[in-house]
């Protein structure tokens, strides 16, 4: 886990990396790694513009359950949203570690508060794999696939799919 001293902001691309040896294709992903909870996930580094420490927002009164409220991130105002109940699990418990990935998604600039993150690795296409059968495209349209990293699942999310329902009214 990375400490929070580092992340003020902090680009993607100076987060630690795990190197397969330069052997990635071209259709490698490069992943970022982060906690929500218990979980890990990874999103497409190409859609993070950038992770900074988490910030009081703004509460709107009109915004979903899921949304914390804004923040003013150089003159343009972001919405941040809970990734624990964007995934459909409890409220994020605020903590030391609590960051903020901002993502530039297919609904525009949002940040993703998230426990912690991790690293940044490069995943073969190979190394993808499909949900679980009982895992439905039309319940969890978010998840790209999974994969093992230290011997432990990561769920890969896919960044245009993430929020289609999390929106400020």
């Amino acid at each position: 886990m990375l400490s929070t001293s580092l992340v003020t902001p902090l680009h993607a691309a100076q987060l630690p990396r795990v190197f397969d040896g330069g052997r990635s294709p071209a259709a490698s992903r490069d992943m970022l790694i982060f906690s929500c909870g218990t979980e890990r996930y990874g999103l497409d580094l190409r859609c993070v513009q950038e992770i900074r420490r988490y910030t009081q927002p703004t509460r709107l009164f009109s915004a979903s359950l899921d949304c914390f409220g804004v923040v003013n991130l150089r003159g343009c105002i972001v919405p941040l949203f809970d990734l624990h109940r964007v995934l459909g699990h409890q409220p994020t418990v605020l903590g030391t570690h609590s960051v903020v990935v901002v993502a530039k998604l297919q609904r525009g600039t949002v940040g993703l508060v998230v426990d912690a993150v991790d690293e940044v690795v490069t995943i073969q296409p190979h190394a993808i794999q499909s949900p679980p059968q009982g895992v439905h495209a039309s319940t969890s349209p978010h998840i790209l696939g999974l994969t093992e990293l230290h011997q432990r699942l990561v769920v890969l999310l896919d960044g245009d799919r993430l929020m289609p329902n999390a929106t400020l009214q």
